[in-house]
């Protein structure tokens, strides 16, 4: 292992990941989902393997569709659709690992440093290694913009067409994967641009955008969409109404929001949350100190600045949405890690850390990492299994309507042949004949969904001496038969 380590570092360190990443979904068995995002790609892929094999439409989401179409691609080589969808998303750490291997030797030549530095602050970071077994797009998202920032740096160096087209593609499949993926991709595209005015090749542009347009397509034929706007006369023509509507400035300076997933409240404004990939603990626990390292001019490289800009871009972007996910955050985390190098280097030379010291704070950092992702992972575990627990009791109940939100998408994966009626999209009146169950959430729903049609609909049928409880679940999940 030793000798692996030092002839082939970067193996070694994709061994590690495979190895990690297995250990963790064996620890906990877990299978990748949880939350309503993962059970619609889960559905969306779903709805793409019936389209390949019968030419059924596929069922409409608001949601990009690359990660799905990767995901029934690999699901024809595996047949259980959640392992491949869970495959797509650990591959996609093991890819996004050796982008940013390569772009540090572009900057470096370190080889140690760089992939010690790429163990500890970037396979290991809780919520990367997190969202690196978990079924949503946001790890490939991040393993195609990292491709694309590589080859457009190539291509900045070598001035080789064929390094533009990648880094093309790439930016292409990441933006049609994740549209805000578009605010992170200016570093690329301006590394690009300004390589192609000083090679005076205009009709490089011409070529950039035919593999812009070829990225588009699959959507376009799937379902008649480009980008987000809906060519199809049956659903609106821009997906993403409520996202323009809510989305503003002044969100930036509050901490309490009415969107579409109702009443939310937050500790700090958005201008301060945007800012917690710097040194937030769940992406980098002492963040702060490589943060206050950067005011020395010798701890930057030329890229440090360009950077630190769409990083800040990004955050303004994400921070004038209605609500906070440090999801959104943890895409920005490889832009950070990259400026952060610099002063990780810099100060493992001024303390001179080798020998055993150096084994010692290596460990020490690994097992920091590893408690605090623990830390976090566990609301994660406890939704999975807690969705899966009640989806095989409402699986072994006569087969009626159930009303609920939230976990609909749980009850929709483990039970496809249940009627799942969406309470938010439903208003219950006396002239409704409402019949089955409903499965509501008695400690978040109230407040979350204050004087909004699911909370106005499980009252009136509990004013009606309606409901009768039959299944009390953890997380405030309350099963009730409705007589």
């Amino acid at each position: 292992m030793q000798n692996l380590l030092i002839k082939k570092p970067l193996i070694a360190l994709i061994t590690v990941v495979i190895i990690l990443q297995t250990v963790v979904i064996c620890y906990y068995n877990f299978n990748g989902f949880f939350g309503q995002d993962s059970y619609e790609y889960l559905r969306i892929t779903r709805s793409l393997n019936a389209f390949y094999t019968t030419g059924t439409e596929p069922a409409y989401t608001v949601y990009p569709i690359m990660y799905p179409i990767v995901c029934s691609i690999v699901n024809i080589f595996i047949p259980d659709t959640m392992v491949a969808m869970q495959l797509v998303s650990i591959i996609s750490l093991v890819a996004a690992t050796i982008f940013m291997v390569k772009i540090l030797k572009r900057w470096s030549d370190d080889t140690a440093a760089i992939h010690l530095y790429v163990l500890l602050f970037f396979v290991v970071s809780p919520y990367l290694l997190r969202f690196s077994i978990i079924a949503m797009s946001d790890m490939f998202c991040i393993a195609m913009w990292l491709a694309s920032l590589f080859y457009s740096l190539k291509f900045e160096s070598g001035k080789k067409m064929r390094h533009l087209l990648l880094a093309t593609l790439f930016a292409g499949i990441a933006v049609i994967t994740r549209y805000p993926a578009a605010v992170m991709l200016l570093l690329p595209v301006w590394i690009c641009t300004k390589t192609i005015i000083s090679t005076k090749k205009y009709y490089y542009l011409l070529l950039v955008l035919m593999v812009a347009l070829i990225c588009t397509i699959p959507d376009l034929v799937i379902r008649q969409r480009f980008i987000f706007w809906n060519i199809g006369n049956h659903v609106p023509a821009f997906s993403y109404d409520f996202f323009a509507n809510q989305f503003s400035i002044n969100n930036l300076f509050q901490r309490n929001f009415y969107n579409i997933d109702g009443h939310q409240h937050y500790d700090t404004p958005n201008i301060i949350f945007g800012l917690f990939q710097f040194f937030h603990p769940a992406f980098i626990f002492c963040g702060l100190v490589f943060l206050l390292l950067l005011f020395k001019k010798h701890n930057r490289h030329s890229y440090t600045i360009p950077i630190i800009i769409v990083v800040l871009l990004y955050t303004l972007f994400i921070g004038c949405n209605p609500y906070q996910n440090n999801r959104y955050l943890m895409f920005a985390l490889p832009a950070v890690l990259l400026v952060y190098y610099l002063p990780f280097s810099r100060l493992i030379m001024r303390f001179n850390i080798k020998g055993t010291i150096a084994y010692l704070a290596v460990l020490i950092v690994f097992i920091i990492q590893i408690l605090l992702f623990t830390i976090g992972f566990r609301a994660t575990v406890q939704m999975n299994k807690s969705e899966a627990v009640i989806a095989k009791y409402v699986h072994q109940l006569p087969v009626l309507p159930v009303y609920t939100l939230g976990i609909d998408g749980a009850l929709s994966a483990y039970n496809p042949e249940i009627e799942i009626i969406n309470l938010y999209n439903t208003t219950l009146t006396e002239n409704n004949t409402v019949q089955g169950y409903i499965l509501y959430n008695n400690i978040d729903f109230p407040k979350q969904f204050a004087g909004l049609l699911p909370e106005t609909n499980f009252q009136f049928l509990k004013s009606r001496n309606r409901l009768r409880q039959i299944e009390n679940f953890t997380d405030g999940w309350v099963l009730y038969q409705i007589d």
